[in-house]
């Protein structure tokens, strides 16, 4: 029984080490990317905040005109 604890312990630290490493490589790179982004300025400062918030939280990954979306 101390067997089957220990593996399921081990593996269970392994998940949660692959998965904070994948959520820190994403949080890294997202910030990266939104800090080089083009500024879209608009007349209207609503859609200034608007754009300012869809990139800030990535959705302009897909959510702007002029996302490159697969075929």
């Amino acid at each position: 029984m101390k067997m089957v604890s220990r593996i399921t312990a081990i593996g269970l630290a392994g998940v949660a080490i692959c998965y904070l490493g994948l959520s820190g490589y994403v949080w890294y790179h997202d910030n990266k990317r939104s800090k080089q982004a083009d500024v879209q300025a608009s007349a209207v400062s609503e859609n200034n905040k608007v754009l300012g918030f869809l990139r800030e939280k990535g959705c302009d990954y897909c959510h702007t005109p002029s996302a490159e979306l697969p075929a």
